[in-house]
């Protein structure tokens, strides 16, 4: 079995640092809730440099575990609000999951909970348990996504800042986090991560007749 090409891994962190410093700057308050600016910024990026890339809307749940470690639960984004038709988006190439949403989950957690990474997941890899993604809509790469007036301009200021900050620019910030792209990086963090150890724990143990999906 052949790794994801090394460039499209490397440009996925990138564009995962660019969009997630994007979000602080747009939406301080509440930068976890917008999966839909963090995977429509992380799309544009990822064609602008080559890489066919196709939104996913859909559902989804990730193992959240507390700092104390004493909790650990499955948790998601809540139901689709009005506004929007779906609870979560993300990011898919022929090879590649892309979510960043994963690490911005434990900030709305109801416990405090230990960092996550970014997902780049190969798909050539089964997902763990503790991870669930159900795609109910993969939109064609041009297609244009009915949304309200508001969040259509909201996302065009958005996308022309992270445009203005793209790949091509140089930039000193650092992957604020692991990235999580399959089998071998999970063991691998495991060893001294908080998280990945749980979700290599929660793959032996977890019920999955008791997961929604």
């Amino acid at each position: 079995m052949t790794v994801p090409d090394r460039r499209v891994i490397a440009t996925v962190k990138r564009a995962s640092s660019i969009v997630l410093r994007a979000l602080k700057r747009t939406f301080p308050e509440d930068f976890d809730r917008r999966c839909i600016y963090a995977a429509a910024g992380i799309k544009h990026l990822l064609t602008s440099a080559g890489i066919d890339a196709r939104m996913c809307g859909g559902d989804f749940l990730a193992l959240v575990v507390s700092k104390d470690g004493s909790r650990a639960m499955m948790q998601g984004f809540g139901g689709a609000s009005g506004e929007l038709n779906f609870s979560h988006y993300w990011v898919e190439t022929p090879r590649l999951l892309v979510d960043l949403g994963l690490h911005l989950l434990p900030r709305g957690s109801s416990f405090p909970a230990v960092a996550m990474p970014v997902l780049a997941w190969d798909k050539a890899e089964p997902l763990y348990t503790a991870l669930r993604y159900r795609a109910l809509e993969i939109y064609a790469p041009d297609a244009k996504m009915s949304s309200p007036d508001d969040i259509t301009q909201r996302m065009s200021v958005f996308l022309d800042d992270i445009e203005k900050r793209g790949l091509q620019k140089r930039n000193s910030s650092t992957f604020p986090v692991w990235l999580l792209t399959g089998e071998s990086s999970l063991h691998r963090e495991a060893r001294r991560d908080v998280w990945a150890s749980a979700v290599l724990r929660f793959e032996r143990e977890a019920d999955i007749s008791n997961l929604p999906f």
